[in-house]
């Protein structure tokens, strides 16, 4: 748990290291735009990207998580757009109103306190979620929905990052069965390439052995950088509070807070509330020539 003052000198510090303090950031977002309306550079198959006119903070994001590296930021901004194309299917599961089901159950939701580093917490969970009742699409785009939106609302964790929990109990070969390969290459590829957070790390926690084998289906994807932030900690919790204090946790995964006060409730009411923004950022992006 961090206090306000040291959360204050974390995202300064933070701010410093990404670059933010050397740089005019609205100058920085200009560039950024005039970049990408060049980039309807050579991207076969697609036609020049379309931008919401008040997409500015969006843009701080990618800036932000590409430390103001502006040609590195466009190519974040791209690499979103073209994903959020080839999961056109997935669209109606980006609405935040379709998603109140998996957020009243808890299937993922943000953690009240942050960590000693500053960093937001996310917990998503398997066994509120039967597997014929939703689908891993859905689940997908409810963990995409709430980590844009925990960005979007907040600058320190922007530039202090997302710490990711994702506790499998309850998961069984049915939910394994309801995506492919080539589903789990686009959801790393949403995370590790094409999304505006800075992902610090994913812990595994009371994962059973089938997790092994989801994992080994992902693992020839991920770049060094994504597989070293990966922790498997099974049924070990003490050696997952060395990472995540147990102070911020719920009673379920044995740490000390109520199960009715670990998480950020006020959060995902006004998340389903969002599904205006979502509409037109769906809205624009590229087309298929």
């Amino acid at each position: 748990m961090v206090q306000r003052a040291a959360l204050k000198r974390l995202s300064l510090k933070a701010k410093n290291e990404i670059g933010e303090s050397n740089v005019d950031i609205h100058e920085q977002v200009k560039l950024l735009r005039n970049v990408l309306q060049d980039l309807s550079f050579p991207l076969e198959n697609y036609e020049t990207l379309r931008l919401p006119p008040n997409f500015d903070d969006f843009l701080m994001r990618c800036l932000r998580v590409r430390k103001f590296d502006v040609a590195r930021a466009a190519k974040l901004v791209s690499n979103y757009f073209k994903v959020l194309n080839e999961i056109s299917d997935m669209h109606s599961h980006l609405m935040p109103s379709s998603q109140k089901d998996v957020y009243d159950l808890l299937g993922i939701a943000v953690l009240k306190h942050r960590d000693s580093e500053g960093r937001t917490i996310l917990l998503a969970r398997q066994e509120p979620l039967p597997a014929g009742e939703f689908s891993f699409d859905k689940s997908l785009a409810a963990s995409m929905l709430v980590i844009d939106e925990i960005n979007r609302r907040s600058v320190d964790t922007q530039r202090l990052g997302i710490v990711f929990v994702i506790d499998w109990k309850g998961f069984t070969l049915a939910h394994l069965r309801q995506t492919s390969p080539s589903r789990l290459r686009t959801c790393v590829k949403i995370f590790q390439d094409a999304f505006p957070a800075r992902f610090k790390a994913f812990h595994f926690i009371r994962n059973p052995l089938l997790v092994s084998y989801f994992y080994a289906i992902v693992k020839p994807f991920l770049g060094d950088k994504i597989r070293n932030r990966v922790h498997f900690h099974g049924h070990d919790m003490n050696n997952f509070f060395k990472y995540v204090s147990p102070d911020i946790l719920p009673q379920f995964l044995n740490g000390n807070l109520n199960d009715d006060d670990y998480m950020d409730a006020e959060f995902t009411s006004r998340l389903v509330t969002q599904d205006s923004y979502y509409s037109e950022v769906l809205s624009c992006g590229y087309n298929n020539k």
